[in-house]
């Protein structure tokens, strides 16, 4: 699984994240020296719903669960975020309280901006704010499209189109079709919009085909060309 070490060539690492890219030298090097580390273990929660939101975080290593809880209780999986990847930037701008959980999918490690930090970064180089903001748009743009597909697409074109995205942002560096990253029949229920034994016998289904495989938790993509030509065309 990707890191990012901050540790050796710091600069070059901080500026190759899309958001810090245009920074000058001098705000890199401020930054550096105000990040913090937060480690957590695997199911660790790193904020709650409605907590306040002081800080942004950014992946080093791991995965990250964004959850909510629905109206009956149920705890639902929105989405799963690797390296590089930010979290807690929506309170940080908007000054209201989070909007859903994050806890960890694995063991995980982050790097801490804190709100001032924040503040002196956007005052001196304000294109931040705009790339956070144009984020969030996409999210929730991103949001409205998957709903939408819900009720336009099938459940198979919405696990192809789960399956593809985690494999393209959680790649075994030793196999391309491999998913570095175990997820549940229930993970993908979530992220799919759909119950788990619906998931169970899609996988099934595929798994006959030689699609795919499940070897010791990890899902094995033979044939990603066929779920490919499940996808709707945008």
């Amino acid at each position: 699984m990707k890191e990012l070490d901050l540790n050796h060539n710091s600069r070059k690492v901080l500026i190759e994240l899309p958001i810090f890219h245009d920074l000058p030298d001098g705000l890199i090097s401020y930054l550096h020296s105000n990040l913090k580390t937060k480690t957590l273990n695997a199911k660790e929660p790193l904020f709650f719903q409605e907590d306040d939101g002081d800080e942004l975080f950014i992946i080093a290593s791991g995965a990250m669960r964004i959850e909510r809880m629905s109206e009956d209780g149920k705890r639902l999986l929105l989405s799963i975020l690797g390296c590089g990847e930010i979290i807690g930037e929506m309170s940080l701008i908007t000054g209201r309280p989070r909007m859903a959980d994050a806890v960890a999918h694995v063991d995980s490690t982050l790097y801490l901006v804190d709100k001032q930090t924040f503040k002196k970064i956007i005052s001196e180089h304000p294109s931040i704010s705009t790339y956070l903001m144009t984020t969030l748009s996409g999210r929730l743009l991103n949001t409205g499209v998957n709903l939408q597909r819900v009720g336009m697409s099938t459940l198979q074109s919405r696990l192809a189109h789960v399956l593809l995205d985690l494999i393209s942002r959680f790649p075994d560096a030793n196999n391309s079709m491999r998913l570095d990253l175990k997820v549940t029949q229930s993970d993908l229920a979530d992220l799919a919009v759909s119950s788990r034994e619906h998931i169970n016998k899609i996988l099934n289904s595929w798994k006959a085909d030689g699609v795919l495989e499940v070897k010791q938790g990890y899902i094995y993509l033979h044939k990603p060309d066929k779920l490919e030509k499940l996808l709707p065309e945008s």
